[in-house]
């Protein structure tokens, strides 16, 4: 199970459809899978099967309020249907966008 245990900052300002991806840096149990990528933004599977994502993203704002939007992408295209749009408000006001998806994988699939 990969995790990230760093705060990252991504600043966006006004309207932009700029991607970025969520990097790992630890992992709390990988059997059969693998952290790749620089920095680690992919989970590569090594056997075929379903698997279950449950992603949980917590946001700030320190500029006003915002929203963002979340998506699971497979092999780097996006995953119809996955997406969130979370609303983040102003000052010290925190969201969360949490996702639970269930895919069926190939070997080197990425994730």
């Amino acid at each position: 199970m990969p995790g990230s245990t760093t705060t990252g900052t991504i600043t966006r300002f006004g309207c932009t459809s700029t991607k970025s991806a969520i990097a790992y840096n630890t992992t709390v149990e990988s059997s059969g899978i693998t952290l790749s990528g620089a920095p680690a933004s992919r989970i590569t599977v090594a056997v075929a099967g379903i698997y279950v994502f449950l992603a949980s993203i917590q946001m700030d704002s320190t500029g006003g309020a915002a929203h963002a939007h979340t998506w699971f992408r497979v092999n780097g295209v996006d995953v119809a249907n996955s997406a969130n749009k979370v609303v983040v408000g102003s000052g010290t006001d925190e969201s969360i966008a949490s996702r639970k998806l269930m895919l069926t994988l190939q070997p080197g699939d990425y994730v």
